[in-house]
């Protein structure tokens, strides 16, 4: 059991970070070289599919990090440190997305893409300040449930 439940964190929490961390890499970048009609449609676009995905992946990586670290409780304490040092990212990212990236994705999903606000860009900006948080916090936080799983098991 132990196992499969360490799988699932560390699987949820790749995927999450991975697809965090590409973004970060090669999405943004391109995207801000698109003109704010171009850069709506894109959003617009997209928010269709993450405001379902991103969400799944948060609750799973969070569910399945609280479950390993009660698993690694009563083993060593670095362990349980770099345990709870994941679950800390995890939730951070949740905090992050819920108080910077959504409530720009939900401004972004009522814009007339053909006519964007005049400060279309500053929204752009601040989401991603947000993405930013949550792309590298995201990967230290991956980085320590892998330590943890691999210090865990030797």
């Amino acid at each position: 059991m132990d196992r499969w439940f360490k799988l699932t964190h560390l699987f949820s929490f790749a995927l999450l970070a991975g697809f965090m961390a590409v973004t970060q890499w090669s999405l943004i970048p391109a995207q801000n070289r698109l003109p704010a009609e171009g850069y709506a449609i894109l959003e617009q676009g997209m928010n269709d599919r993450l405001e379902t995905l991103t969400p799944i992946l948060m609750i799973a990586t969070v569910a399945s990090g609280i479950g390993a670290l009660f698993l690694v409780w009563r083993r060593s304490p670095r362990t349980r440190a770099l345990q709870g040092l994941a679950l800390a990212c995890a939730v951070a990212m949740v905090i992050s997305t819920l108080t910077i990236n959504a409530p720009v994705n939900f401004a972004i999903d009522t814009w007339n893409t053909a006519a964007p606000p005049a400060d279309w860009s500053a929204l752009r900006d601040r989401w991603e300040l947000g993405h930013t948080i949550r792309a590298y916090v995201g990967l230290v936080g991956l980085l320590a449930a892998l330590v943890a799983t691999i210090w865990d098991g030797a």
